[in-house]
């Protein structure tokens, strides 16, 4: 009985809406192959509300007290670097494959999305920041699903402010979506060679 682990989290305003998110197409795309269990953990790094229909809620107090070994993969849609970067460290020292959604944000192109080596990834910004902090933490591959596309500039309320402070990069809702039923289909491409 395999399990595919799909990690998100509540911090991400789109979360509390429901809408966009990357975590949907794994978790309908891992259900459809008939391939096991599917069980979505909320990483909180930070305040966050709620609860989790599956009621399980990794918080960084409690990490070390959750089996990263027992499952067979993670799915990584997580916003934040440092949850990023916990999770792929807790992945790596357990021995469980991950993959982990890289920028979205301010992208139109939804076929644009590839799979890679974060090693050989470029022009996203959030795929330069992990490598690097990857390294720092003696990971130097792990899998990813990113963009080569340019991230867009943002246009009236999502430009900078006056003070030159960045936006929060805004998504139009198919494109994380597709980067989701890409990061699915490696997944369960993965899993059906094991």
């Amino acid at each position: 009985d395999r399990k595919i682990d799909h990690m998100h989290t509540e911090i991400d305003e789109r979360a509390a809406a429901g809408k966009g998110l990357i975590a949907e197409p794994p978790a309908g795309a891992s259900v459809a192959p008939q391939i096991g269990g599917f069980r979505v953990i909320d990483v909180a790094h930070g305040a966050c509300g709620g609860q989790l229909a599956d009621g399980i809620r990794i918080l960084p107090e409690t990490a070390d007290e959750f089996d990263f070994s027992a499952y067979d993969y993670i799915a990584d849609a997580i916003d934040t670097v440092s949850a990023k970067l916990d999770l792929a460290v807790r992945a790596h020292e357990a021995g469980t494959p991950i993959i982990a959604a890289m920028g979205a944000g301010n992208k139109l192109d939804a076929s644009a999305f590839e799979v890679a080596d974060i090693a050989k990834t470029s022009v996203c910004p959030l795929a330069r920041v992990m490598r690097i902090e990857l390294r720092k933490r003696g990971i130097n591959h792990m899998k990813v699903v990113y963009s080569k596309e340019e991230p867009h500039t943002p246009q009236g309320e999502q430009a900078p402010d006056a003070a030159g402070r960045r936006a929060t990069p805004g998504s139009v809702s198919f494109v994380p979506g597709a980067a989701g039923l890409v990061m699915a289909g490696e997944i369960i491409k993965d899993l059906a060679k094991a």
